[in-house]
């Protein structure tokens, strides 16, 4: 298909699927409704419910909210990680917990953490970055994949070399 003046559609822009895990059904609509737009977004009201969405979607961007019953926004994050270690993981509070910084930190890996009330464009400038970062991350996979599949068939002709090699050099005695 193409346009009126002949050229050829432009591609259709991914959308980055964003996972919204609070407890408060008040936040998530509302971070639903500012990036709605430029994200596929889907909420959790609790972190068992976030895990099952991760089992049925291909998150890229997880924002969570650190108090939570049940589970912490840190464990959570802690075990998303095991699982989904390329989803670029966001944490937010509206305490000043600087232990909760540091878990999350060095449990969660965490990519960015925000205080809560946060501006709405503080949240969008956040989301963007850490899409830009998965788009990143993927980029250096995808070429450390290539490099692993070029220097397998380089070890492949190696070998064929070697082998061909070896029958020549075979003088019988």
């Amino acid at each position: 298909m193409s346009t009126s003046t002949g050229e050829p559609p432009l591609p259709r822009q991914h959308k980055h699927c964003l996972l919204v895990v609070d407890d408060d059904p008040d936040v998530c609509h509302a971070v639903y409704h500012l990036l709605r737009r430029q994200y596929d977004v889907i909420v959790a009201h609790s972190a068992a419910e976030a895990i099952d969405l991760l089992g049925r979607h291909e998150v890229e961007i997880i924002l969570t909210d650190q108090r939570m019953p049940e589970m912490t926004g840190i464990e959570m994050l802690a075990k998303v990680r095991t699982r989904h270690p390329e989803a670029i993981r966001l944490l937010y509070t509206g305490y000043a917990d600087y232990g909760a910084v540091i878990a999350a930190i060095n449990e969660g890996h965490i990519y960015r953490f925000l205080s809560k009330p946060w501006q709405p464009e503080e949240l969008e400038a956040a989301i963007a970055d850490a899409a830009c970062e998965y788009h990143r991350l993927a980029q250096s996979g995808d070429v450390l994949a290539r490099c692993r599949q070029r220097i397998d068939q380089l070890e492949a002709e190696n070998r064929t070399l070697r082998e061909q090699l070896g029958d020549e050099t075979d003088v019988p005695s």
